[in-house]
């Protein structure tokens, strides 16, 4: 689990750029493993969405890391594709390998992926709600859908401080304790943000999937140190996060709600030991 949260610290941290005036949140990224299809769904794709706040637009660049993982001794997704979707679900771009449209752009952010197989896309998004969708390359000479390790990133680059991004909700399986769900932010504005983290799991059923019966949530500074943990909401801060509307529906779920100062942060979305594997939803709201 340490080795989780060092590698997701690093992965954010390397590309922070404090010589740019900094939005609210300036970063926000999940790593999970895409498995084999399971859970009664195709669940091989990696669902994250996310808000441009405001009311000007904002220079935002997602990426789809997935080969370079093995550099951290992660299985990765060897292609990872990635598309995003406006709130009325149209595709509004979409990329395979960076370098086939946008190098110099991107170059030019200081946010170029490691390896030429991942994807990037770099635009100017009005405020509203998108989703960033991330799956294998499939191959048609193999009967399984593409596997492994994959990270989902979203960075806000505008040079002029605003209110930017102010969500981000990542849909995907988690198996294993030894294999959740990982969400990174940077807070990045010199004051404080409050944040409400969410682990949706068991409510997920209502819409057809196979929800995590019992997710909980730990959260961590860059130094590996546990800032607050929950598994089921109502046990701590169930009336603060109730005032919030954003308490979650089922009493298993977990929430936390909590204020951090500017910084580098990670929470992680895990089975409660025990648990079987099924589908999670990991929320972040800056209130």
């Amino acid at each position: 689990m340490r080795k989780s949260i060092a590698l997701l610290v690093v992965l954010v941290t390397a590309t922070f750029l404090p010589s740019r005036a900094p939005a609210l949140l300036l970063n926000l990224s999940t790593r999970v493993e895409i498995p084999k299809r399971a859970f009664g769904v195709d669940s091989t794709s990696l669902i994250g969405g996310f808000i441009v706040g405001g009311s000007s637009g904002r220079k935002i660049v997602i990426r789809a890391i997935g080969p370079s993982l093995a550099d951290f001794g992660l299985t990765p997704l060897v292609d990872p594709i990635l598309e995003l979707h406006d709130a009325t679900g149209a595709v509004i771009a979409t990329n395979d390998n960076w370098m086939s449209s946008q190098e110099q752009e991107i170059k030019d952010s200081g946010l170029a992926p490691l390896n030429s197989l991942e994807s990037a896309i770099l635009m100017v998004l009005p405020p509203g709600s998108y989703t960033a969708i991330v799956r294998g390359v499939e191959d048609p000479s193999l009967p399984a859908a593409p596997t492994g390790t994959a990270l989902v990133e979203v960075y806000d680059i505008s040079l002029t401080v605003a209110e930017g991004l102010s969500n981000l909700s990542t849909r995907a399986p988690v198996q294993l304790t030894a294999d959740p769900m990982i969400m990174g932010l940077v807070v990045a504005n010199g004051s404080d943000e409050t944040i409400v983290f969410r682990a949706i799991g068991p409510s997920l059923t209502n819409f057809g999937l196979t929800g995590l019966r019992d997710p909980r949530l730990d959260l961590f500074d860059r130094d590996g140190n546990v800032l607050a943990s929950n598994d089921n909401w109502q046990e701590t801060q169930a009336a603060e996060i109730a005032a919030t509307g954003l308490a979650p529906s089922d009493p298993l779920e977990a929430a936390i709600l909590i204020t951090l100062p500017r910084g580098t942060y990670t929470a992680i979305l895990a089975p409660v030991e025990g648990v079987p594997p099924g589908v999670a939803l990991a929320e972040l709201y800056k209130l």
